[in-house]
């Protein structure tokens, strides 16, 4: 399974929704605004979420995989 790892940064003092994006493993909060998360496949649909979403979510980073 292929799967996609992002650094997402919220906008202050808002609560993250993952409607619709099929996570890996439960989101990890790196800082009060930023998590990290893990979905299955490239990630569009979490792009396709913060696209929707700009109210909550402020930017995001996808992290290239090690090797």
């Amino acid at each position: 399974m292929q799967t996609t790892r992002f650094r997402i940064w919220l906008k202050s003092k808002a609560q993250a929704v993952w409607t619709g994006v099929r996570l890996v493993r439960p989101p990890e909060y790196i800082a009060a605004d930023v998590v990290d998360v893990t979905v299955e496949g490239g990630g569009s649909d979490l792009r396709s979420l913060i696209a929707d979403r700009p109210d909550i979510f402020a930017a995001y980073l996808q992290v290239k995989p090690e090797g």
